[in-house]
C-alpha cells in the first residue's frame, strides 16, 4: 500500500508540473521539479521503513510472533526442560512433524532480525535454505542441524541454565524415558517450543563451518546459545571427525562474538565473502581442545 500511494503521488505531481511548466520560465520549471522530487523523497521516508531500496526488493517474511501465549505457557507448565534434538527434516525419520516447522520459523526469525540490523543475507541465498532443508546441513553429508526444545517435565527437572540437566536426542530418535516428558510427538505441541537452533556444514574434508545459531528473544540469557554451541563443537569432533571448524559473524552481534571467543574460537583472516563492514571470521582446531 505505501508503494501504491507513492506512485499515485508521483503521477499527480507529474501531471501538475506538465500543466504549469508551459506557463513558466525554464528556471522556475527547474526549481519546481526539484521541489517535487524532494516532496516525493520525503513522502517515501515517512511511508516506508528505513533502508527503502532494500525493502522494496526484499519484503520481510511473515512469521508468527515468537512470544508465547498464556495458554501455551499454561500447557507447557512451570516445570520445563531443554532437549537438544538432531533434526533430519525427513518426515519418516523425525519423531515429530513440528521439528521442521520450528526450524523454518527460526531461520525466518534469524533472517528478519539481521535484516532489521541492516544485514541482508540475500547474497547467501539464505531464503532457499528453509525451502531445501536439510540441504547442506544433512547429517549424511557430514553436516548437522540441532534445535533446543523446551518441553514439559513431570520429573521437576528444569533446564533454565547450563547447570541443570539437558537431554540430547540423536537424529531420528525419541525422548529418553528419563526425561519425564513422554514421547516427543505428544510433548512437542507448538513450534514456539523450539527455542533455538544451530547447524554445521562441510567446507573441506578436514574442516566444517558452524552456521545459523539463533535463540528466540524470549529465551535469551538462559545459556541456551552456549549449550547449542558446545554441542555442535562436540558433534564436529566426534561425529563428523573434523580437524577444524570455522564460522563468520558480525561485530554488531556482540553477544555471539563474545560467546565464540569464550569457547575458544580465534579470529582469522576472512575465508568467505561478505559485504558487511564489521565481518568477523573465526576458527578452532580440534588439537586445541584436547
Amino acid at each position: 500500500l505505501p508503494v501504491q500511494l507513492v506512485s499515485l503521488l508521483c503521477i499527480l505531481l507529474s501531471s501538475c508540473i506538465s500543466k504549469i511548466t508551459g506557463m513558466l520560465p525554464s528556471t522556475c520549471t527547474f526549481l519546481l521539479s526539484t521541489v517535487a522530487l524532494l516532496l516525493v523523497r520525503t513522502s517515501v521516508s515517512f511511508l516506508l521503513p528505513t533502508n527503502v531500496d532494500r525493502l522494496l526488493h526484499h519484503r520481510p517474511y511473515h512469521i508468527t510472533s515468537n512470544k508465547m501465549t498464556t495458554s501455551q505457557k499454561q500447557e507447557i507448565g512451570e516445570e520445563t526442560l531443554i532437549a537438544l534434538i538432531g533434526v533430519t527434516c525427513d518426515s519418516e525419520k523425525d519423531a515429530s512433524p513440528v521439528l521442521r516447522e520450528g526450524v523454518t520459523d527460526l531461520f525466518k526469525l534469524y533472517f528478519n532480525e539481521l535484516f532489521e540490523l541492516g544485514c541482508d543475507l540475500g547474497f547467501q541465498g539464505f531464503q532457499n535454505e528453509w525451502i531445501d532443508l536439510p540441504g547442506k546441513y544433512d547429517f549424511a553429508k557430514r553436516g548437522g542441524l540441532f534445535i533446543a526444545v523446551e518441553l514439559p517435565s513431570t520429573t521437576g527437572a528444569g533446564s533454565s541454565n547450563e547447570n541443570e540437566e539437558v537431554f540430547i536426542v540423536q537424529p531420528g530418535m525419541d525422548l529418553p524415558d528419563s526425561s519425564g516428558s513422554g514421547k516427543l510427538l505428544d510433548a512437542l505441541k507448538d513450534k514456539n517450543q523450539i527455542v533455538g537452533c544451530i547447524a554445521i556444514r562441510s567446507l573441506t574434508e578436514a574442516c566444517g563451518e558452524v552456521k545459523r545459531m539463533y535463540v528466540r528473544k524470549t529465551h535469551r540469557r538462559r545459556s541456551i546459545g552456549k549449550l547449542l554451541a558446545k554441542h555442535i563443537i562436540d558433534h564436529a569432533w566426534n561425529e563428523c571427525n573434523y580437524e577444524e571448524i570455522k564460522l563468520d559473524s558480525l561485530e554488531r552481534l556482540s553477544g555471539a562474538v563474545t560467546l565464540y571467543e569464550n569457547l575458544g574460537f580465534n579470529r582469522i583472516e576472512p575465508y568467505c565473502e561478505c559485504p558487511e563492514h564489521d565481518h568477523v571470521c573465526m576458527s578452532m582446531f580440534r588439537s586445541d581442545n584436547k
